[in-house]
């Protein structure tokens, strides 16, 4: 398992950025011929008020981060003005290029110990550039997350997913094993979140808010989730794209796309 840790401000130099865009070139030219001419770029970000800077590095980036989603952007916004971030222990599961791991520091005045969490090699060099473009604390562990410890086949995608086999093999661990004390944990796992949450939950005592990205297709009905942290004393909420508000589950929806929910623990 491949663990950065980079603490500090940091600079970063145009030779840097010279190398990024060059590797990342050369992997688009092998991975599809149809994307071999995508020039990366760094387009502004505006979080809450707070200017920010995020490298766009991919073409699927682009599509996803540029501009930021209607409900990407309520989710974020709501999360910064709800959630106790400042000096909390967060790890953000499924990190991708970092956008939630930035908005996590941004959010809290980069007072919190962010731990970014995702097993593609070139998932975790995009997260590193965007937390040092910030001037965040970088702490990245290049792993996957599932119910052992181990080694896990994971689909040779940037936002893949665990397999049974096939793809590529890379490090796995338990989510209690990361972070001990973590308080926020945010889960984007490409339907694993229904093994991972019910064996770790009872294991992170600690955690007061949970963000989990559902993803029902071919799993059990995100009531079953819902179902574990109610048992548990937290408050269930979910994003609901249609009206654009985040909003109290209810029981037996409809699930068509994935979308968010958010425990968080009673007081």
């Amino acid at each position: 398992m491949r663990v950065i840790k980079k603490f500090g401000m940091g600079v970063i130099r145009k030779n840097f950025f010279r190398k990024i865009r060059v590797r990342i070139k050369w992997i688009l030219r092998i991975l599809d011929r149809r994307v071999a001419f995508f020039e990366p770029y760094v387009m502004d970000l505006d979080i809450e008020g707070v200017p920010g800077r995020f490298f766009i590095g991919t073409l699927q980036a682009a599509e996803w981060y540029d501009p930021i989603k209607p409900y990407a952007k309520l989710e974020y916004e709501w999360v910064i003005q709800n959630v106790p971030l400042r000096d909390q222990k967060i790890i953000d599961i499924g990190a991708h290029h970092g956008h939630y791991a930035l908005v996590f520091n941004i959010g809290s005045d980069r007072s919190a110990h962010v731990v970014a969490v995702d097993p593609y090699p070139m998932n975790c060099t995009l997260v590193e550039l965007n937390l040092l473009l910030n001037g965040c604390p970088v702490e990245i562990q290049q792993c996957a997350v599932a119910a052992r410890d181990g080694e896990v086949h994971f689909s040779r995608e940037s936002n893949g997913r665990i397999i049974p086999d096939g793809g590529i093999v890379v490090a796995a661990r338990t989510l209690d094993s990361i972070l001990p004390g973590v308080n926020v944990v945010k889960l984007d796992v490409e339907g694993e979140e229904f093994n991972i949450i019910p064996q770790a939950i009872d294991r992170l005592e600690s955690v007061h808010t949970w963000i989990v990205e559902i993803h029902p297709y071919n799993n059990p009905h995100p009531d079953e989730l819902v179902n574990i942290f109610l048992s548990r004393r937290y408050e269930v909420l979910h994003l609901n794209r249609d009206p654009m508000r985040i909003e109290p589950y209810r029981m037996g929806m409809d699930w068509e796309v994935h979308a968010t929910i958010i425990a968080r623990r009673e007081k």
